[in-house]
Parts: C-alpha cells; sequence; structure tokens
C-alpha cells in the first residue's frame, strides 16, 4: 500500500498527546486516511477501532494494519446465542399492551419510541428513564396525547418489561438495540474496551448515550473522529461526541480531497450563514477543479455523463424521481427504499379503506382514514407517510410507489 505523506494537519493529529483527543474533521479531509496514519505509528499496541456499520467496517478491514480489529458496535456486543434471535421492532409489537384503550395506537406508538429510546440510554432501570423521555421528548404531541401517556406510566412500563423479558427468554425475536443494552447494562462494554491500548471513534457526531457512556469509562486512549454538521442520527436519540465529550486535546482537518476552492468557498458560506458560525471554513483541494451551477430544472445529462441528486426528505427526492421518470431519463435510487414506498402504499390503501391489500400490521390495525392525521402526531413514521398523501403534489410518493411495486424494482 503507498505510503502518504501527511498534511500539516495530519502532522498535528500524528504529534498530539493526549489520552483523548477529539478530530473535528470536515467531509472528504482525509479522517479514514488520518487514523489509518495513528493506527500505524503505534504497530505495538493493540488498537480497536469502531465504525458506524458494516460496510465501513469491511472497507477498513482491508486497510487498516493488522494490529488493529474493526468492529461495530453492534458486533462487538453479538454473541453467538442471538445468531437466529435477531428482528425487527416495531409499533405493532406495543399494540397488545394497549388493548381496549382510548388511543391505544398513540400509546402503542410513544411506547415504542420510549422503549428504543431506553435501550440506547445508559439507565440502568426503565422508570427514571421513563421521566427524561416525558420531560424531553414530547414536544411534538398534543397536551391531551401527552397527558394520556404520563399517565398511562405503569402500563408503559409494564409492557415494556414483558416485552423484554419476551426477547431475553428468545420468545420473539429481539432488535439489535437490546442486545446491546445487556452488553452495557452488564458492564461488558467498557470492560471490553479496556482491553485495547487505543481506540479510535468513527463518527463522533452520531454516537449512542450508551456508547458514550461505555468511552467515559474507558481509561485508555481515546480518538474520536467525526463532524457535528454531519449528523444524521439525532432521531435515533444519538449524541454529537464532538460537543459533549470531554477531552484533553482537539484538532481539526479542514482541507477536502474531494473537491476543489470554488465547492469549498460556496459550502463554507451556507454553513456560516444558515447556522450561524462565523468561524466554519472547509479548504478545498487545489489539485482539483470544481464549478457551482444553480439550476431551476435539472438538466438532462450529456452520454455517458454520471449526475448524483440529493434530498433532504423523502418527498423531495419522490418529487425528482418522477421528475425523471417522466422526462424519460434513468435513475436509480440509492439505498433500500422499497420499505418505505411499500408504507406510503399501505396508508394509501388504509385511506381507500382497502385493508386487504395493507401488509404492514401497525397500519392494517388503524380504522379509519382520519387515524392518519391523529397517529401521525405520535409516530415519526407515520408522520412522513401521512404527510406524502397529504400534500398537493404528494401523489408523487404514490405513483413512484405503484411503479416500484409494479415494475419489481427493489
Amino acid at each position: 500500500m503507498k505510503v502518504m505523506k501527511p498534511t500539516e494537519e495530519q502532522q498535528a493529529i500524528l504529534d498530539a498527546t493526549g489520552r483523548v483527543l477529539l478530530v473535528n474533521a470536515r467531509a472528504g479531509t482525509g479522517k479514514t486516511a488520518t487514523l489509518r496514519m495513528i493506527a500505524s505509528a503505534h504497530p505495538d499496541r493493540k488498537i480497536l477501532y469502531l465504525v458506524f456499520n458494516r460496510k465501513a467496517r469491511e472497507e477498513a478491514e482491508e486497510k487498516f494494519p493488522g494490529n488493529v480489529q474493526v468492529r461495530t458496535v453492534h458486533s462487538l456486543a453479538f454473541e453467538a446465542k442471538w445468531k437466529d434471535q435477531v428482528g425487527p421492532f416495531t409499533v405493532a409489537d406495543m399494540l397488545p399492551a394497549f388493548k381496549g384503550r382510548k388511543s391505544a395506537h398513540q400509546l402503542a406508538a410513544l411506547t415504542h419510541d420510549f422503549l428504543e429510546f431506553f435501550m440506547n440510554s445508559p439507565f440502568p432501570k426503565v422508570e427514571p428513564a421513563l421521566e427524561v423521555f416525558q420531560k424531553e421528548y414530547l414536544g411534538n404531541v398534543s397536551d391531551e396525547v401527552k397527558k394520556l401517556f404520563t399517565g398511562s406510566g405503569d402500563r408503559v412500563i409494564k409492557s415494556c418489561r414483558e416485552i423484554m423479558r419476551q426477547w431475553n427468554k428468545k420468545e420473539k425475536p429481539c432488535p439489535h438495540d437490546f442486545y446491546l443494552k445487556l452488553f452495557h447494562s452488564e458492564e461488558h462494554f467498557y470492560q471490553k474496551l479496556n482491553r485495547f491500548e487505543m481506540v479510535l471513534v468513527d463518527e463522533g457526531q452520531d454516537l449512542s448515550p450508551i456508547m458514550l457512556d461505555a468511552l467515559e469509562h474507558c481509561r485508555k486512549r481515546i480518538v474520536i473522529v467525526g463532524d457535528t454538521h454531519q449528523q444524521v442520527y439525532s432521531f435515533r436519540y444519538a449524541i454529537d461526541a464532538m460537543k459533549r465529550f470531554p477531552f484533553d486535546e482537539e484538532r481539526d482537518l479542514t482541507m477536502s480531497f474531494r473537491f476543489g476552492k470554488n465547492i469549498a468557498e460556496i459550502a463554507s458560506l451556507l454553513i456560516r450563514e444558515a447556522k450561524d458560525e462565523k468561524g466554519f471554513r472547509i479548504g478545498g483541494n487545489p489539485q482539483k477543479s470544481s464549478s457551482v451551477s444553480f439550476y431551476t430544472e435539472l438538466p438532462r445529462p450529456k452520454a455517458g455523463e454520471r449526475c448524483a441528486i440529493l434530498s433532504r426528505t423523502n418527498l423531495a427526492l419522490f418529487e425528482k424521481a418522477l421528475s425523471l421518470r417522466s422526462r424519460g431519463i434513468p435513475f436509480s435510487l440509492e439505498g433500500n427504499v422499497k420499505g418505505v414506498l411499500n408504507r406510503i402504499l399501505d396508508v394509501h390503501w388504509l385511506s381507500m379503506k382497502e385493508h386487504d391489500k395493507i401488509r404492514d400490521t401497525f397500519i392494517q390495525s388503524l380504522n379509519l382514514p382520519a387515524a392518519i392525521c391523529r397517529e401521525s402526531s405520535t409516530s415519526r413514521g407515520l408522520l412522513i407517510y401521512s404527510g406524502l398523501l397529504a400534500n398537493p403534489a404528494a401523489n408523487c410518493g404514490l405513483a413512484l410507489a405503484d411503479s416500484v411495486q409494479g415494475t419489481g424494482i427493489s
């Protein structure tokens, strides 16, 4: 493998000696290469590199030296006994606990969200976690539903304990977050971290509270790399360690290898103005040329030309996809969107009162189209899907969903 000469910023990171080092790495600034340099500079140390997902793990295993063990947080916690016991956890799993109760679907949705919060939190017991959840995570819930949920604390706690008992006894498949919770609660997490001489952590802006807690109990050297501006999992109760984790030294990676000066200047301007961060800076690669253009309508790509379209919302993504489809421009969707599109179809069948065509158990349990609006106030998923159907341009999502189902696109 070709040995790269460190930039001035990378060398400053290599020279840092603090036990806890935070590295603020802008997009494309070579964070993985920098972590590899750190590992290569300490060939005699046993190093753990924690990455966000399996794809990142597989890529890193090919690039990092042999003294580095690359793991995801869940793979660190996973044991063989859970091999055939992992499955999805949905709102429908909580419905039986509230059968016959007023606003059963709202209660089930909020209880589901709370249990996800608890499994990702360092709280050892359900009760204190519920108090925090009720105080901090019911901001978008109506006063009526909030009062109903807070008044149902005993049933919420009982239903959460029961389903966790079923998971633990292997009476039903458990989500990945459950065995991670057990791993942490039995104090195995930070004990395993302490077996290494150094811990490298990627995507520090999106750490679960459990992972943050384990790192705080780790007494070995820790290097956390991340970018506050790339946080995408706050809806999963992720915490930005770049702002919250106590550190001894802090360094920056600001020169992007991905693009040139023009894109870097626009990116810096947008973040400084939109996020009121006057000191933000990202530099462009002087060896790359780049240009910035503004379009009201995406031009047709030239032969052999590739184009990527990024969207912040599902609706914007679906609108653009159908626009391309209507113009005969071929496209593909990155990631597994079939599940999202199928749920849009299910909400549509619910609005048409065609329950026999609905596949999602929770959506099928709803009785009236009006329930879509009621449920959307408590279920983050249904808020998206009902919003798609209610929007004047939203039939694009439905049309795309119908197109995907009809053609077998995955």
